[in-house]
């Protein structure tokens, strides 16, 4: 009973930003942001200054005028880096894009019918729609050109399956944040076990099965934090 009066009180925050994220993605996390602000440990600890600084400095790409984010992520699982890394944000105001050119040092650009601006950051800023704005890094147009013509094509959320999980107890349950990985078919059952077999000194502590621990882990879909 809690969960469904949770599930019919909370906003729909999402739904709009989750049909616009890549279909590469294999993590991604909702940020509610006014939510999360007015949390007691974000009044207490002064996040909303915070997060100024953050941004001004460049250490944040997402604006401080930010009401909800998702930040999506293609992640190369056997380096664990990024090939790319997104934001997209629903704002208190609409983009502009000669003023973003004004504060960041950027060129202004068109990209598929759409302002953008290349960022000194070795990102592109998106205008997507009256109050929504996106970002996508390092600054490939055209990867950028393809995501929006993708966007154009689809009726619906590209998200696996996984991810649309994650996305539901962002979006329905109202939960402030929510990180998730997707890792399903990210490794091969043997290169799990070879994993293992060099992990000999914690398996034995742990008086763990190679046989029994690699079947197990490899039917892990994901990680939602």
């Amino acid at each position: 009973v809690g969960l469904a009066s949770l599930v019919h009180s909370a906003p729909a925050q999402f739904e709009e930003l989750a049909k616009q994220v890549p279909s590469s993605t294999n993590a991604i996390a909702f940020v509610n942001v006014d939510k999360l602000l007015a949390s007691p440990i974000a009044k207490r600890e002064n996040w909303s200054a915070k997060r100024d600084h953050a941004f001004s400095s460049g250490i944040s790409f997402v604006p401080p005028d930010t009401k909800v984010a998702l930040l999506p992520m293609q992640l190369d699982f056997q380096i664990w880096q990024p090939v790319w890394e997104a934001a997209l944000m629903e704002l208190d105001h609409e983009p502009d894009q000669a003023k973003a050119v004004a504060m960041t040092g950027g060129t202004a650009d068109t990209v598929i019918g759409r302002e953008a601006v290349a960022l000194p950051r070795d990102a592109y800023l998106i205008k997507l729609a009256a109050k929504t704005a996106a970002f996508m890094a390092p600054a490939n147009r055209q990867a950028v050109a393809r995501w929006m013509r993708d966007i154009d094509a689809r009726k619906s959320m590209s998200l696996s399956p996984y991810l649309t999980e994650a996305y539901h107890y962002a979006n329905d349950v109202g939960t402030p944040i929510i990180l998730a990985l997707d890792l399903e078919d990210a490794v091969t059952p043997e290169s799990l076990s070879a994993s293992l077999e060099s992990s000999k000194e914690f398996i034995a502590e742990h008086k763990l099965e190679v046989s029994e621990l690699a079947p197990l882990l490899f039917s892990i879909r994901g990680i939602t934090l």
